[in-house]
């Protein structure tokens, strides 16, 4: 899994913070895209462990799963971002 960390690995836990932060600095006007931009992420649920997502991604297309398949904490940070913006 280190070769996964060092060569431009996305954090797939960041990715949900980033839709909450920008319905906490855009308000109501922006919650709607940001549920739709963590929407597009929903495929992930779908590749490698169903129902998981991975704990780092490739940072270039096409984003293959990289590190450990089923991360609790990119998994749960999803659920609770959609449910926050929901």
């Amino acid at each position: 899994r280190n070769v996964a960390y060092q060569k431009g690995a996305v954090w797939g836990w960041m990715y949900p913070s980033y839709m909450e932060a920008m319905y906490i600095v855009g308000g109501e006007k922006c919650k709607n895209r940001a549920l739709l931009w963590l929407l597009s992420g929903k495929k992930r649920l779908n590749t490698g462990v169903p129902g998981q997502l991975p704990e780092v991604m490739e940072g270039n297309y096409p984003h293959y799963n990289g590190g450990c398949l089923a991360q609790a904490w990119s998994t749960t940070e999803f659920a609770r971002v959609y449910k926050l913006l929901k």
